[in-house]
């Protein structure tokens, strides 16, 4: 049962893999929100994912890449492959879109499948008591990187906001 279980967790990551890598409109539309920010902009310019990626900061980290995938929306992740300083698997995907008043936008974040999935299947797989402190760091560490996500989707808003001012 466990090759299956872990079969399984493969499989979803290589559909979730997929599914971000290739922009799919749903992918990044829904999930469980777990950031979320309300932006002063209230439209966006043509080439505004350009200009987003050209102007943001990636800090030696995987660069921030952005697709628009409608005329109100842009989503956004980090870059799917490479060598950085600051190297991690994300734990949320990004959305920016405007609100339904249409006076202001809202960047919002969804949480990755694996980090939903992957503390169960630890559970699953723990043998012992001394395994199972194995989860409690694992958890720390998604945390962790959810903390740096969110300070990043945050430059990202802070970004957008002063270059709808520009």
């Amino acid at each position: 049962m466990d090759a299956y279980l872990l079969y399984a967790v493969g499989i979803l990551g290589l559909i979730e893999f997929t599914l971000s890598v290739l922009w799919t409109g749903p992918y990044f539309r829904f999930g469980i929100p777990v950031y979320r920010r309300k932006l002063s902009v209230g439209r966006f310019r043509p080439g505004l994912a350009d200009e987003l990626e050209r102007y943001q900061d990636s800090g030696g980290a995987r660069p921030l890449i952005f697709r628009a995938l409608s005329s109100d929306e842009i989503a956004f992740r980090e870059k799917a492959y490479g060598l950085y300083w600051v190297d991690y698997a994300p734990v949320m995907r990004g959305l920016i879109h405007r609100s339904a008043n249409r006076r202001e936008m809202m960047l919002t974040a969804k949480l990755n499948w694996y980090v939903m999935i992957l503390p169960v299947v630890m559970i699953f797989l723990v043998q012992s008591v001394s395994e199972f402190m194995f989860v409690p760091l694992v958890l720390l560490i998604l945390f962790a990187i959810y903390k740096f996500q969110s300070y990043r989707f945050n430059a990202v808003a802070d970004l957008l906001e002063k270059r709808a001012k520009a």
